[in-house]
């Protein structure tokens, strides 16, 4: 074999070749609901009781609607309450037959027999005349037995401690957040119920349009629209909105609006002209019709020499015209981002003398401006305009938007917002053309300077920035590498992070609910900061930064930048040159393989390797870490020793049969496989890595139900093929559980020791990645894969028939074996038929 450098293989982008094949899910078992100790007479006469007096009102309600002429298709809105410490069964209070509709779902914590415990909300919209639903259902329970001897309903009316009419409260999910005083104009977040029909979501809109002119309210124009929700802006006081039935009859929601976060602006001019000169000189820069980095941030001074070769005034758009396009922030951060995700950073490309190839451009949306950063925005239907400037002006050219723009979101706690779903809805490309899925990249946000000093606990605390939740976005924090201080400027300063450890400034998940995708998806250099060495207080010094350009290049060419907005830039860089140099991927193969490439470093790991760390504290890494650094050579090339096979496919997860929505099919993957290699090396250790990567459709919904399939349109999940089992076991096996998991999840798979993470902790998100770890010989029978559904709103909401969708997915597997005398890249080549071919140059940028 010629003397081929061993990182220079393309991979291989395989044609489709799965197998569908179809199951369906059998039917769920058993509740797990549990209850207080009723007196089941008792308990029963109370409800009855309230809903006899919810009754009352609205027979007095309908019949004042009835005489002044007004619509009465809406109904009450009410609030059913648990008892403390106990859940409530918010399944059971939706019927679509009887057009009742759950709103949303709260937690309020109270103290109760000398303990802290949550009291479960629900806020629900019953029709006039539906109330006899719930009156039959506890007469049910006061006087009927199941067959196996329980009351009738248990599972749901014992649940329930209180009902009442609802007030401005039970819209407010702001949990950590009081309601504002009742005179306060300010500005909120409403969610609006979609009505029935085709034309049910114009109707509730002009409805609440109609209701908030009498009474002072008034309605922004952006909106976002998600599957059962229309989001919007008010300005009103609170005494406003509780004075029109009308308009709380339109709500699901109210929350409070995002605000953008304060940028790093710590940035110092270093370096001098003849540099830029060298670098220029040295490029070779994009053609035209490139792929390219819309960066979502303050704006780009384009003029700068190092970015207009890749940076035409046409690319430059704001969001808001009169904004103009350039970089007004005080200090520029806008266009320090674009220097990074054209070259990365610039200290190794000035002192570099090898040719720089560049194979991506620039485009710019100004997003944010300085004199409105803080007024309350709806920064999803934002996101969505600045997205559409760059999409109408070059709607043919490949391109990754990286959004620096985060805000503090401190009740999050991985749960969607308005910003984060519209971000996911966009990444989907819901509602959209076929085939327009956008790769996005948003930044982790950072911990405040303040902060810095209490490293890393504040980083442990300080949850990821809105829209950092965003199931379908890749989520970029800050490690560094950088401890290398100039003591003749700074002695006896110490860098704050060790090498390859967390960024100080970056924000983790650990603070989440398990249920929730791991973020950050990767982390990426962002510098460090250096401590004092007397007062231990911290701050930025440019020898721990990254270098970049300044906006006032016409007094100094270079800046110092950092922190997760710095990482998120480099990223979607990575993400650029992959787009470049395969064409054919779609944004769910090149978000696939920015996570598949990426390692944790030692420091991450505690000094241990991946397959030295015990399992219970994979959860710990991956909510700090994520997936760990991205690595571009890997993310570009195979080795003749690790080989990287790519499918990109799409399933019809269910299918409506009769009047009931079933799983549809599951897909079978059999890989070009080194085979009789990896048998003659048999006793060689080898791995294999396989990312599954596609994108939901989101739908926010009621929060915090025990209906955990929400939020996601479907979930997809993967195995492997164990390597004592034959290929019909395999089909067989994965067919039977399959089925099994898509109504419940499982305990683990058979296999699970020999993956990092393991089957259940691996399916989070929308993206799922994992290492199996053996010897070749096993490895040689494990070249088959599956992929199959798991539940989704797509089947679980019927009435949105959505049950007929198809999603595609990207699966990414790399084989590999330490050995590099193995060549297991020649034999996958021959397979395929196709030729091998290297690819070698100048320093890629």
């Amino acid at each position: 074999m010629p003397d081929i450098p061993e990182t220079q293989f393309r991979h291989f982008l395989l044609e489709r070749q799965s197998a569908g094949h179809s199951f369906t899910t059998p039917r769920r078992g058993g509740s797990d609901i549990s209850f207080p100790a009723r007196n089941r007479q008792q308990h029963a006469a109370r409800l009855r009781q309230q809903l006899s007096v919810l009754q009352q009102r609205a027979a007095q309600i309908l019949q004042q609607r009835q005489a002044a002429g007004l619509a009465t298709e809406f109904g009450l809105v009410l609030e059913f309450a648990s008892d403390p410490g106990f859940p409530l069964n918010v399944d059971r209070l939706e019927s679509r037959r009887s057009h009742i509709q759950l709103l949303n779902v709260r937690k309020r914590r109270v103290s109760a027999n000398g303990k802290d415990l949550d009291v479960t909300m629900a806020t629900v919209r019953v029709p006039y005349g539906q109330l006899d639903r719930f009156v039959r259902m506890v007469e049910a329970y006061q006087t009927r037995n199941t067959p196996k001897g329980n009351p009738k309903h248990q599972d749901f009316i014992a649940t329930v401690a209180e009902i009442r009419l609802a007030a401005l409260e039970a819209f407010w999910t702001e949990e950590e957040r009081p309601l504002p005083r009742p005179d306060d104009p300010v500005t909120w977040e409403a969610w609006l119920h979609v009505g029935e029909g085709e034309d049910g979501r114009e109707q509730v809109l002009r409805r609440f349009h109609e209701a908030a002119g009498p009474v002072g309210v008034q309605v922004l124009d952006q909106r976002i629209d998600l599957p059962e929700n229309t989001i919007v802006l008010v300005r009103a006081t609170r005494r406003q909105l509780e004075s029109s039935l009308d308009l709380l009859n339109c709500l699901t929601e109210l929350h409070e609006p995002q605000v953008t976060a304060e940028f790093f602006t710590s940035m110092t001019p270093v370096e001098q002209k003849p540099w830029v000169d060298d670098a220029i000189h040295r490029a070779s820069w994009p053609s035209p019709d490139a792929p390219a980095v819309c960066l979502l941030d303050t704006g780009v001074n384009n003029e700068h020499p190092l970015l207009s070769p890749a940076c035409a005034p046409a690319d430059l758009h704001s969001y808001n015209p009169a904004w103009g396009v350039n970089d007004t922030h005080p200090n520029g951060h806008g266009t320090p981002m674009a220097g990074l995700a054209l070259m990365g950073d610039l200290t190794p490309v000035m002192a570099g003398s090898a040719p720089l190839v560049l194979t991506h451009r620039l485009e710019s949306v100004k997003m944010l401006h300085p004199s409105v950063a803080n007024d309350p925005e709806l920064y999803g239907d934002i996101t969505r305009e600045c997205m559409a400037r760059a999409e109408l002006a070059a709607p043919q050219r490949k391109r990754v938007f990286s959004m620096q723009v985060t805000s503090k979101n401190t009740r999050a706690r991985g749960r969607a917002s308005s910003w984060s779903a519209a971000v996911d809805q966009l990444s989907a490309g819901a509602g959209e053309s076929p085939d327009n899925q956008r790769l996005v990249l948003v930044s982790a946000g950072n911990v405040e300077l303040q902060q810095a000093s209490e490293y890393p606990s504040s980083n442990e605390t300080d949850q990821v920035h809105d829209p950092g939740q965003a199931w379908n976005a890749v989520t970029v924090g800050a490690c560094t590498e950088m401890v290398g201080l100039d003591q003749t400027r700074w002695p006896d300063w110490q860098p704050l992070a060790p090498a390859g450890g967390l960024g100080p400034a970056s924000t983790t998940s650990l603070v989440w609910e398990d249920q929730w995708p791991v973020k950050p998806d990767v982390v990426f250099e962002g510098g460090n900061m250096a401590v004092h060495p007397t007062d231990g207080t911290v701050d930025y010094k440019d020898s721990l930064q990254l270098l970049s350009t300044n906006k006032d290049f016409r007094s100094r060419f270079f800046v110092t930048t950092g922190d997760t907005s710095a990482a998120t830039a480099q990223v979607a860089r990575v993400a650029a040159i992959i787009q470049s140099e395969y064409r054919d991927f779609w944004p769910e193969t090149t978000r696939a393989l920015l996570i598949h490439s990426a390692e944790w470093t030692p420091a991450m790991l505690g000094g241990r390797s991946a397959g030295e760390v015990p399992k219970s504290q994979w959860p710990w890494i991956l909510r700090k870490y994520g997936f760990g650094k991205p690595d571009l050579t890997s993310a570009l090339r195979s080795a003749r020793s690790a080989v990287t096979l790519i499918c990109q496919d799409e399933i019809q997860p269910f299918l409506l049969e009769g009047s009931e929505v079933k799983t549809n099919e599951l897909r079978f993957h059999s890989l070009p496989w080194p085979r009789e290699v990896l048998q003659q090396n048999g006793m060689l250790d080898a791995e294999m890595r396989v990312t599954l990567s596609y994108f939901v459709e989101p739908n926010p919904g009621p929060r915090q139900t025990n209906d955990r399939y929400r939020y996601a349109s479907c979930g997809l999940r993967f195995d492997v093929r164990r390597a004592t089992e034959s290929e019909p076991e395999f089909r067989a096996r994965i067919n039977r559980e399959a089925r099994e998991q898509g109504e419940q999840q499982v305990s683990g798979s058979a296999d699970s020791n020999e993956w990092d993470l393991g089957f259940n902790l691996r399916h989070r998100g929308s993206v799922h990645t994992d290492t199996w770890r053996g010897t070749a010989a096993q490895l040689a029978e494990k070249g088959h894969l599956a992929v199959f559904p798991v539940n989704g709103w797509w089947r679980m909401r019927k009435h949105l028939k959505r049950y007929h969708s198809h999603i595609r997915y990207s699966l990414v597997v790399t084989i590999r074996t330490p050995a590099q005398a193995v060549d297991i890249y020649t034999p996958v080549a021959a397979q395929i038929g196709i030729p091998i071919t290297v690819n070698a140059g100048g320093r890629r940028c």
